[in-house]
């Protein structure tokens, strides 16, 4: 993999979590706009509507995460705990006590596993 690809998959594995994606997607939507307007042969009229999307998509994107952070704040960052916790519920249902929980064969003294689930 060439030195330029390598720092674009870095930069987008950066991407942890929806605040990390509203970044990179306003980066890359102001980005190219910002190259259509200053590299093609459009006319003043176009340029002006471009800057004016330009700006007016920002203020969007900051609207949205303003009303992410009010209403729903946790959604912003919080990716990392709940991925946490999704890797320590399926330890516990691929562990052996957990089967042994659910074989209606196992009781308290026959079981494989050394703890017993007591739900």
């Amino acid at each position: 993999m060439d030195d330029s690809r390598k720092r674009w998959a870095e930069i987008i594995g950066e991407v942890k979590n929806p605040l990390g994606f509203f970044t990179l997607a306003l980066l890359i939507v102001e980005s190219s706009l910002t190259a259509i307007a200053l590299f093609s042969d459009l006319s003043d009229a176009v340029v002006t509507g471009i800057v004016a999307a330009i700006g007016g998509i920002f203020l969007s994107m900051v609207g949205l995460v303003a009303w992410f952070a009010r209403n729903a704040a946790g959604s912003l960052y919080e990716i990392e705990r709940q991925r946490a916790q999704l890797d320590a519920l399926q330890q516990i249902l691929q562990s052996q006590a957990y089967r042994d929980y659910l074989n209606p064969s196992c009781d308290l003294w026959n079981c494989t596993s050394t703890a017993v689930f007591l739900f």
